[in-house]
């Protein structure tokens, strides 16, 4: 408690514990604190100089250096088992370090060559052999490349249950129900076929689907395999004893080859059946194989059943099956390394090599029956008729018609005929401007320009006897402007009937 005047300067005594008793904290002739810092491995005053850095050294300190430019000198040391080794550096301080890996548990060197480039043997398994992977003299890896032989190749499509097929093609007979397309249980395309068996299709009682469309000459397909795709809604019903499914393949109802399937092989789900048509299960009569026009499915419940249930048939296929699945074969390369392939396509029941030409472009040879459906609907475009008729009794030239446009012709027809020769008129087509034949009836005759494959035009009919003619044109012609049809009279006097028929679809 103070009295009497004020002490305006009053002293303070700071005091502070350091654990065991109070001890004051003392400040200099300006009134600056004092502080005295202390720590484990730094030990300095307010007023040393220098700053000396401890380290521990397995509970012993030791001071870390610095060189004469303030620099922090240090020894790099590495574990090896329980004891530590000094990391070495070489006269420019670069680090120098000896590489190993471990094979087979034991720690083999890295090695490098005289210029410190790394020294590497690859190697890569070969089924559980270690086989070294080599480089030529600049380094470059030396490969060789191998494929895998595998996959069965499709030879004939017998049905592809709806993706293009008619499944009306498929007859039921007993008491099996008539077959449906599926969307739900699709095993190849976007469809298939679902055959339904009734409730009382049981024991005896089999449900039967029968196709008899012609399939065509199956020859050279007698040691090829048939392969389907069969889902099964529900084993239970199926006949335990008994083949539990039929296929059957022939030239009549009793001329057939017949393949069994029985229910112990068979899963819930999908199941690839697979036949071979050189071994059959069973054969009634003489199989006519030029002439394949029957096929059938055969579903047989067990005895006594009472549940409706179903079947789902998709991708009947006759296959070659690959002989060696699995083998590695060379893939070559040409010399500045592309790789060579040698592509093959299905001819029938043989592979035909797929060619190109000298610059590699895909050479291709579209028939006529393949290439007019799409001629007649390129591109979407209506198919449109152009015609034309003349007659004449004096030397003129005639103009049928003169299409405008861009399209392609698929057919052309143009005839003439009158009471007496006509062998010398000529019949012009122009496409585009340029005039297709420049020659005489008579000429097309006698260099029997007959063949549609040898000129535009050419002649289907001359008779000068009967004084008749006809011209024409193959199919897919191509006119990016104009057709102009005319026709040539260089007889007088006897009168001549001139007419032409075109079809066409505009691009």
């Amino acid at each position: 408690m103070a009295s009497g005047k004020p002490d305006w300067n009053r002293v303070v005594t700071m005091q502070a514990t350091d654990g065991a008793s109070w001890i004051p904290i003392k400040c200099d002739a300006t009134g600056q604190l004092y502080i005295a810092l202390s720590g484990q491995q730094i030990d300095v005053t307010q007023l040393d100089a220098d700053r000396n850095i401890l380290g521990n050294d397995g509970g012993t300190k030791r001071y870390v250096s610095v060189d004469s430019n303030g620099v922090i000198l240090a020894r790099l040391k590495g574990a090896y088992d329980s004891g530590l080794l000094d990391i070495s550096v070489d006269s420019s301080g670069i680090l120098l370090a000896r590489l190993k890996g471990i094979y087979s548990g034991t720690l083999k060197d890295i090695s490098v060559d005289a210029d410190g480039q790394m020294i590497v043997v690859i190697k890569g398994d070969d089924d559980g052999t270690l086989r070294t992977l080599y480089v030529d003299s600049e380094g470059k890896l030396v490969t060789r490349i191998q494929g895998a032989t595998g996959g069965d190749l499709v030879v004939y499509v017998l049905d592809d249950c709806g993706d293009t097929s008619d499944i009306t093609d498929w007859v039921e007979n007993d008491d099996a129900l008539a077959p449906e397309i599926t969307t739900t249980y699709v095993r190849e395309g976007s469809k298939a076929m679902k055959l339904g068996i009734d409730a009382s299709a049981a024991g005896t009682d089999v449900a039967t689907w029968i196709n008899q469309r012609s399939f065509g000459d199956f020859t050279g397909l007698t040691t090829y395999t048939i392969k389907m795709w069969v889902w099964i809604s529900d084993l239970t019903y199926l006949a335990p004893v008994l083949p539990a499914l039929y296929f059957t393949i022939g030239s009549f109802l009793n001329e057939y080859y017949q393949f069994h399937a029985y229910k112990d092989a068979l899963v819930q789900g999908w199941n690839e059946l697979s036949f071979d048509l050189s071994s059959p299960d069973a054969t009634v009569g003489t199989v006519d194989w030029t002439a394949i026009d029957y096929i059938e499915f055969v579903v047989r419940s067990v005895d006594s059943n009472t549940h409706d249930y179903y079947v789902i048939v998709d991708s009947i296929v006759i296959v070659r099956l690959n002989e060696d699945p699995g083998v590695l074969t060379d893939l070559n390369t040409d010399e500045n390394g592309f790789l060579l392939t040698k592509m093959v396509g299905s001819f029938g029941d043989y592979l035909k090599p797929i060619q190109v030409d000298r610059y590699g472009f895909l050479r291709c040879n579209i028939t006529d029956q393949q290439r007019k459906p799409v001629l007649c609907n390129h591109n979407a475009a209506s198919l449109r008729l152009i015609e034309g008729y003349e007659t004449s009794s004096v030397a003129a030239t005639k103009e049928l018609f003169n299409l405008v446009g861009c399209g392609i012709i698929n057919t052309f027809v143009l005839w003439l005929y009158a009471s007496a020769t006509r062998k010398d008129d000529r019949v012009n087509i122009t496409i585009d401007g340029t005039l297709m034949l420049n020659m005489s009836l008579y000429d097309m005759n006698r260099f029997g320009l007959t063949d549609k494959n040898g000129s535009i035009p050419f002649l289907v009919l001359y008779d000068d006897s009967t004084f008749k003619y006809s011209v024409s044109m193959k199919p897919g012609i191509y006119f990016s402007e104009s057709v102009l049809v005319e026709v040539i009279h260089v007889y007088a006097a006897t009168a001549t009937v001139f007419k032409a028929n075109m079809t066409y679809s505009l691009l």
